[in-house]
């Protein structure tokens, strides 16, 4: 039996170990595991996809070599000019322009240069703003399929099947309009500013709905974070607390080829509508590894306040079960200044807790990072004794954006579809590039199933074959 060889693993996290195995045609491979890990802990043989859970692996014999990255991790699948991640200078860019720069001005400024290219001029942005006012209002018949389905679910839908229906519903309106059928970048283009501007009026029917609350109509003299504030809460926010707000919809309106923004670009490479990409990139947001973790910010501190535990014991205890806690570390950022968005947001948390008054979560969260940033020096020293390299674990952006949204009295079941109403600046901006150079999104994969299995005819299977089967599969040689 000839075998494959792995002559290369690259190793992308902690949860990874350098291996080295001999692959045999059924898919198998024996333990010969580098690293210190040791044969008794693995069965003598392993199946293939358990070590293809992690990391870039190499697989080849004389004839082919596979590389495969699970999750498409690493793996650099389009070009784009939305908006780049840069890890190792700590730093994330909208179109050339620094986050923390841009977090200076509004989102509808951002949302210009995301969907439109450019940073606006006053008139520009005037202009965009009236459009995306014009925009706002939702059609009587989508509230109406939203009250329906809130009714038949008993007013306990998941907030993102309620949203997904809502883009869905949306879509099914506004493609019957045979204008809508063509896909002219200026139509792309005011598809994503419809989706940009009615994206906050969905949020919000959907949360009021819920309560058994009547959907309000849009303000148009109001800005698109005050809009929202309002229609969400039925009150006029005071207008430097909208100004903090708006500032996290900038922080979460685009990054990179995430989850979302990846299955958006899926859909939109087989040439689907708009409408339905968004729809894809909102499912991705029920799923607790991409969507979610504002929440679990918040249900952490929340537990900690119930419980009268202290922060700093309630985090250990975190640590000492080796369980992740809420809101630190990224996969993007882990050097020691870690995510620009949070930096930012930390700093306007401190004026959020003063003019609401509601300080207690903005202290919570301090004590939290204390304990966090003595855990990672003391990890730190012990990594450069042993020669390894060092590890951080800042706050993300999920991190403070959870607190001040509990400041600003913002209910927890509208955390992720916030996100989502941010993000769809982007994902519409990710929709017009692709659209405008389109391929389509077809990856392959290395299949570790059986191969060559004899068919058998449904009468026949789960029957003891017969004596003369029996017989008549043993080989010559075995007779004598």
């Amino acid at each position: 039996m000839s075998s494959f060889a792995l002559p290369r693993f690259t190793a992308t996290n902690l949860r990874q170990t350098q291996a080295l195995a001999a692959v045999s045609k059924n898919s198998t491979l024996s333990p010969k595991f580098l690293g210190g890990l040791t044969e008794d802990r693995f069965e003598k043989s392993t199946p293939k996809a358990s070590l293809l859970r992690f990391g870039t692996y190499e697989w080849g014999d004389e004839k082919e070599i596979v590389q495969i990255s699970r999750g498409l991790a690493g793996v650099k699948a389009d070009y784009t000019a939305i908006s780049n991640v840069m890890p190792s200078g700590d730093s994330l860019v909208y179109r050339g322009y620094d986050i923390r720069d841009l977090m200076q001005g509004s989102f509808e400024e951002t949302a210009h240069l995301l969907i439109k290219g450019t940073l606006p001029t006053e008139t520009e942005l005037a202009k965009f703003d009236s459009e995306l006012k014009g925009f706002r209002e939702a059609f009587p018949e989508t509230i109406d399929i939203l009250k329906t389905t809130a009714k038949y679910a008993n007013l306990n839908a998941s907030p993102m099947d309620m949203l997904r229906l809502a883009v869905t519903a949306l879509g099914l309106q506004m493609n019957a309009n045979s204008l809508m059928k063509n896909d002219s970048p200026e139509l792309e283009q005011n598809k994503a500013l419809n989706l940009t501007a009615i994206m906050p009026t969905l949020v919000a029917a959907n949360y009021r709905i819920s309560q058994n609350l009547e959907p309000l109509e849009p303000k148009p003299e109001l800005s698109h974070a005050e809009n929202f504030l309002y229609m969400l809460k039925g009150k006029v926010p005071d207008p430097e607390v909208a100004k903090i707000f708006d500032k996290t919809l900038t922080a979460y309106a685009d990054h990179g080829f995430n989850a979302s923004t990846t299955a958006v670009r899926v859909t939109a490479s087989t040439q689907s509508d708009m409408f339905a990409a968004i729809a894809s990139g909102i499912g991705t947001l029920k799923g607790p590894l991409h969507g979610g973790a504002n929440e679990k910010v918040m249900h952490m501190f929340l537990d900690i306040d119930a419980s009268g535990t202290t922060v700093e014991s309630y985090i250990k205890e975190l640590l000492n079960q080796k369980k992740a806690i809420p809101g630190f570390g990224h996969k993007e950022y882990d050097t020691k200044n870690g995510d620009p968005r949070a930096r930012v947001l930390l700093e306007m948390a401190d004026e959020v807790a003063k003019r609401t008054g509601n300080g207690k979560w903005n202290d919570m969260a301090k004590e939290a990072m204390r304990v966090m940033d003595e855990f990672s020096t003391a990890k730190n020293e012990a990594y450069r004794e042993a020669g390894k390299p060092e590890k951080y674990l800042p706050p993300n952006v999920d991190f403070p954006i959870a607190y001040i949204f509990h400041m600003l009295d913002i209910p927890l079941e509208v955390y992720t579809p916030i996100f989502a109403m941010a993000r769809t600046a982007g994902w519409t901006a990710h929709v017009v590039e692709l659209h405008g150079d389109n391929v389509l999104y077809r990856p392959k994969a290395e299949y570790t199933g059986p191969e060559q299995l004899d068919y058998t005819p449904l009468a026949e299977r789960g029957k003891e074959p017969s004596l003369i089967d029996k017989i008549s599969s043993l080989k010559v040689s075995s007779l004598f």
